[in-house]
């Protein structure tokens, strides 16, 4: 983390740092660390689930962000997962 702001202020002079330079150096100097999860899913799928969760009030990333602290807090997939019976 030091590195990273030592290498912005020798390479870039403070007055000439983007906006979105200082919130990540703010947010480094905080310990705030955020992962970025790329998925690929069926248009159709993303359209008929970003609709519900509009609904719900939620966004995409927010009902993500959901799936995944239900899933650390249960230390499950937060649903049955079953395979068909034949």
């Amino acid at each position: 983390m030091v590195y990273f702001i030592l290498y912005l202020l020798i390479y870039k002079k403070l007055n000439r740092l983007s906006k979105s330079d200082t919130i990540d150096i703010q947010n480094k100097l905080r310990g705030n660390t955020m992962s970025q999860i790329a998925v690929r899913v069926d248009d159709e799928l993303k359209k008929e689930a970003t609709a519900i969760f509009n609904e719900l009030g939620l966004d995409m990333s927010t009902a993500v962000k959901l799936f995944l602290k239900q899933s650390v807090l249960t230390r499950s997939i937060p649903f049955d997962v079953k395979l068909d019976s034949e």
